[in-house]
Parts: structure tokens; C-alpha cells; sequence
């Protein structure tokens, strides 16, 4: 709807364009439509247009919830038979999970001019082996070691494209003498750059994971040969076929609270090693983190999507009060994490209450708080959180938790967001006449009168 608007702005104002250039005179009458379409696209406010997508979001939301299925691919007849089994050979799964890039990029520039003549493909390398092992922080040394004591080497980017304009490199096949690897190229992107330019092994790849390397990794692989590998022949990452080794692994921790709950803690004893993270930050870390992987299995978003351990570190070394505090120290940052301001701040905000550090300073930067109040989208719905008293009947919100009582307090604040649906409070905004209506029962009576007057003095100026 707003893509349309959009349009039909411009054609409009293209229109009255194409009639001034073709008359010999400016016609009077089209200075004002052309006055009007003008002032329409200079006065387009952003926060508007994100408010209006919130508000789609949540109406989708409420609607009815289709379950997600598996949708499998098969080349060559497809027709069912009367035991309603399909023929044809299995080419490829569709399943609901979809990664994104990172923010980040690799800032390489290597090239080099390799005269080294390779081979011809082992036959042992022409398929994939069956035993994937994932990449991590535990086996990343075994796994260079592989690589480098191996003659050969066969490398495969599987690359993304459904919902990016450019495709991206999400998986990197690695397949040695030892065994095959998989890995996260959207984690070790700078890992898979260094594989590219060793000379010590022969590296088989085809043209697209070639191509992948220059444009994306920003290098040229040395001791490269072209090859077609029929696993590896499809264009698309929808219809590529996916080994049920690789699926499993993949699924395996996402079935297993405790290994999401071990995966939490190793990250955040790695980050608070790396930063040098001690007291009440330490405990701000442990909520965010949780709260980071809640967001991604609620929304089906990777975790460095939502929140980057580079932007995690930058939170907590600047302790953001605010939204502004918050925007100047993250510029850029995903929509998902911009959505969800309010709710690190939250976690900030008690760190401070419990380490009696000094609360923000100035009128501004406290009526700035009290103001900027406003929707926090979980999963694409409006969820409206206050942090006066009478926000919550039980009085959390205004009086100072006892340290202890922190993980009580998170855990209530999850529960409210996964009932958002159930939540009768949101804003409506009408672009016409810049005006915000509260449909609400019990909303803050002073924030409420705040805003409004914010507004009757913008509109009066």
C-alpha cells in the first residue's frame, strides 16, 4: 500500500512534468498541483510510514496462523500414484527458516598472480561426503589443520537469494581427504576469505562460488580449478538439495532447551573475557543475550541478525539511557533490533537501578524518556510498554528491584511480550492531519497529556 501511494505520487508529479515541458507556456493552472505533490513527497516522514507498517503487521498477525510446512521438490514425472507417494527423484526442501547477511564486512583486498598449474579432481572429491562437521570455536584449529595438510580440496558456496536483491554466501562447503566441513560463512566470513589464497593445496570449486569469492570476499582464490559438481549444479538455495545430514545438525539444537541455554553461556563468557565485562554488566549481558535468542526463535531470524556481538559489546561499554543515547551509539542496525529498543533499555535501566548508579541527567535527556514511549514490534505487532506505575497493577515498574529478584523481573517482562497479541493498547497514525490517537483504557494520563501537547505546539508552529 505504501509502495503504491509512492507510485502514484510520482506519476502524478511526472505527469505534470511532461505537461510543462511539452507547452509552449507554463499553463497557470498546474502550479498548484504540482505546489501540492511537491510539498507531499518533502513532508514524507519516515516514523510515520514505520508506525503505518506496524500497524499492517499487527493486523496480519491477528489473522488466522497458517502452520508452517516442508515443501518438497522432485525432477522428473511428479504424479502422485494411488498409494499417494510421488515419482521422481527428491531435488530439494523448502523449509521457513531464512538467514540474513551480517551488517559487518570483511575488509580484504588480496590478489594474487598464481602460476601454479592443478590437476585434474580426484574422483574421491566429486561428492560430498555424508559425515558433515559443523565449524566452531572447538574445532576451527582441527579443521585448518585438515585443510592444509590435503592436497586437494573442493570448495562450494551456497548462495542465498530469496529474500535479497543480491545474493549472499550463508553456507561454505569444504571437502578434504579427512572428511567434509560445513561452514557459517555469515560467522567466519573472514575464516573463508583465508582459505582462498593459501597455495599450499589445490582448490576445485565452479563458477558461481568463484564469483562469490571476488565480489563478495573481495579475493581470488590462487590454485583454482573450475569444476561442475551435479550436487552442487542448482542455481537457486530454494530448490538446492539439502543432505539430511546437514538438515539434522541444523535442527538439532533448535529441539534442545539445554543446548540453547549452554550456547548462552558460553557466549556470554566469551564476550565478557573478550571486554572485560565484570558486575552488574555481566548480568545486563546474560538478560540481553537471552533476550536476543527469545526475539530470533520468535521472529525466525539468525541471532547475529537481530544483535552482532560487536553491537552487544558497544551497548554495554556505552550504557545507553535513552533512544538517542541508544541511535548515536548504533547508527545503523537492523530493523528487527530497532524495533526492540525499548526492551534493551529496560535491561540497561535496571543494571542502573541495582548498581545505584546516578540516573540520567538534564530536563531533556528525562523528558526525552518519557516521550519516545512508544511501540516496540515483537514479530511484527505492536506491543506498548509503560514505565510509569500505573503501567502494571502490580507496581513493578517506578520502585528499585532487589538484585536477585532481576531474573524474575526479565522473565516477566518475556511473558508480557509473547501475550502482545492479547494487548488492547496501540497507536494509530493518521499522515493527513500529523495527529496521534490513543485507543486505550489505561494509559498514563500525564505521558498521554505530554504528547499531546508536544503535538498542538508542532502543529501551532
Amino acid at each position: 500500500m505504501i509502495i503504491d501511494l509512492c507510485s502514484a505520487l510520482l506519476h502524478k508529479l511526472n505527469k505534470n512534468l511532461e505537461l510543462l515541458n511539452s507547452a509552449p507556456s507554463i499553463p497557470t493552472h498546474l502550479y498548484g498541483p504540482l505546489y501540492q505533490q511537491v510539498c507531499r513527497l518533502n513532508t514524507f516522514d519516515e516514523d510515520l510510514i514505520m508506525a503505518r507498517i506496524d500497524k499492517i503487521y499487527k493486523s496480519l498477525n491477528n489473522s488466522v496462523v497458517v502452520p508452517p510446512t516442508l515443501v518438497k521438490l522432485y525432477h522428473g514425472s511428479g504424479e502422485h500414484t494411488d498409494n499417494d507417494t510421488v515419482t521422481g527423484a527428491l531435488v530439494g526442501l523448502i523449509g521457513q527458516n531464512i538467514i540474513k547477511p551480517l551488517i559487518e564486512d570483511v575488509e580484504m583486498h588480496m590478489r594474487y598472480e598464481c602460476g601454479c598449474e592443478v590437476p585434474e579432481m580426484p574422483a574421491s572429491l566429486c561428492v560430498f561426503g555424508e559425515n558433515l562437521a559443523w565449524v566452531d570455536e572447538s574445532n576451527v584449529n582441527s579443521f585448518l589443520e585438515s585443510v592444509r595438510n590435503s592436497k586437494h580440496v573442493l570448495m562450494h558456496a551456497y548462495l542465498h537469494t530469496y529474500r535479497t536483491y543480491l545474493p549472499f554466501t550463508c553456507v561454505f562447503l569444504v571437502q578434504t581427504d579427512r572428511g567434509a566441513y560445513v561452514v557459517d560463512a555469515l560467522e567466519h566470513k573472514r575464516l573463508v576469505a583465508m582459505l582462498s589464497y593459501d597455495c599450499t593445496y589445490r582448490k576445485y570449486m565452479n563458477g558461481k562460488t568463484l564469483l562469490a569469492l571476488r565480489e563478495e570476499f573481495r579475493v581470488v582464490p590462487c590454485c583454482c580449478s573450475l569444476v561442475k559438481v551435479r550436487e552442487c549444479y542448482f542455481v537457486d538455495f530454494r530448490i538446492r538439495p539439502m543432505q539430511g545430514e546437514l538438515l539434522r545438525l541444523d535442527i538439532a539444537p533448535e529441539k534442545d532447551d539445554e543446548a540453547v541455554l549452554e550456547s548462552v553461556k558460553q557466549t556470554e563468557e566469551r564476550i565478557s573475557a573478550q571486554n572485560n565485562i565484570t558486575g552488574g554488566k555481566r548480568k545486563a549481558l546474560d538478560d540481553i543475550l537471552k533476550l536476543r535468542d527469545f526475539i530470533a526463535k520468535n521472529n525466525n531470524e539468525s541471532v547475529n541478525y537481530v544483535l552482532t556481538e560487536r553491537q552487544l559489546s558497544l551497548i554495554l561499554e556505552k550504557m545507553p539511557k535513552t533512544k538517542i543515547q541508544f541511535k548515536s551509539v548504533l547508527p545503523r542496525c537492523s530493523p528487527i533490533l530497532r524495533a526492540h529498543i525499548e526492551d534493551i533499555l529496560f535491561i540497561l535501566n535496571e543494571v542502573v537501578e541495582n548498581d545505584g548508579t546516578q540516573p540520567c541527567s538534564g530536563v531533556e535527556d528525562c523528558s526525552s524518556r518519557c516521550t519516545e514511549n512508544g511501540s516496540s514490534t515483537i514479530g511484527g505487532g505492536n506491543a506498548v510498554e509503560r514505565k510509569s506505575d500505573s503501567a502494571d497493577p502490580s507496581g513493578h515498574h517506578g520502585m528499585a528491584k532487589e538484585p536477585d529478584k532481576g531474573e524474575q523481573k526479565l522473565n516477566d517482562r518475556l511473558e508480557r511480550i509473547e501475550l502482545r497479541s492479547h494487548s488492547a493498547n496501540h497507536l494509530e497514525i493518521d499522515s493527513n492531519i500529523a495527529k496521534v490517537k490513543y485507543h486505550t483504557f489505561d494509559y498514563d494520563k500525564n505521558v498521554v497529556e505530554k504528547v499531546k501537547n508536544k503535538f498542538r505546539r508542532k502543529k501551532k508552529g
